[in-house]
């Protein structure tokens, strides 16, 4: 081997050698060069018991469909549907670009239960010009009961306890909060979890209930039954309509698990 080519191969070994120490450094400071995902400080609070979920992923329809509804509606909402886990979905409602955020930022724990704390935030990067319902999911290994008070930091705090579209034994699908309706035919579906597979529903527009009646699921409790139904109602006086849905209590005959959607009167 001549001078020149030993020379030529050394250069070449350094070259590579500099190359590995790069990649090496931007994967210890949490960057990929292939792709990947965001530095280390960027990633949310873990915090023992409460674990991030992606809504994307569950697999219980029932679930997805509680989480579906909630993630439109302002506000902290609880649910446990097997008495030992609860989903905790906290969510910011509409918001006129993308780029919000939410995260659990702070848990306290004292005797019998759990303090949290939300932490919300602006568009930090470029706006990007679309409707956002931006929200968080977490799954605590607490009961409801377990979670004593909820708070907020940020742009905006988040209401709680709150009266949302979905519970953990009623579950519309159609329509979901926020819904432009244009004809005075409305389709409710979704699932419920009621006794005898009976419950009500109301619509009002603020000043006058255009319909009411109730509604018959295909299975009763304990099973998730699914109802469908399409409902005539009177001409509304104003745009702000108010789908409810709820149960009577068979004790004493009181509302129980009531559930409020609102909704946006388009028609002429």
């Amino acid at each position: 081997m001549s001078k020149t080519e030993a020379k030529a191969r050394v250069l070449t070994l350094l070259v590579a050698a500099v190359a590995l120490i790069a990649i090496a450094a931007g994967l210890v400071a949490g960057c990929s060069l292939f792709g990947g995902g965001k530095p280390a400080e960027d990633e949310p609070p873990v915090f023992a018991g409460f674990a991030l979920i992606d809504a994307g992923t569950l697999q219980d329809p029932v679930v997805r469909a509680w989480a579906q509804a909630c993630g439109l509606s302002a506000g902290v909402h609880l649910a446990s549907f097997d008495g030992a886990n609860t989903y905790i979905l906290a969510a910011r409602g509409e918001k006129p670009t993308g780029g919000f955020t939410v995260f659990l930022s702070d848990v306290s724990t004292e005797t019998g239960g759990f303090h949290l704390t939300f932490k919300t935030g602006d568009p930090s990067g470029p706006v990007t010009q679309i409707i956002s319902y931006p929200y968080a999911l977490y799954l605590g290994q607490c009961s409801p009961g377990q979670i004593l008070d909820v708070s907020g930091v940020g742009a905006e705090t988040l209401p709680w306890p709150v009266a949302g579209p979905a519970n953990v034994n009623i579950i519309p699908t159609s329509p979901l909060p926020g819904v432009a309706v244009s004809t005075t035919t409305l389709h409710l579906e979704g699932y419920a979890r009621v006794f005898e597979a009976q419950f009500s529903y109301s619509l009002e527009d603020g000043h006058n209930v255009l319909a009411a009646g109730s509604i018959m699921a295909d299975q009763g409790a304990p099973a998730w039954g699914l109802f469908s139904l399409d409902v005539e109602f009177s001409r509304p006086t104003s745009p702000g309509l108010t789908l409810s849905l709820f149960d009577m209590s068979m004790k004493d005959g009181s509302i129980i698990d009531e559930v409020f959607i609102p909704l946006v009167w388009t028609g002429n």
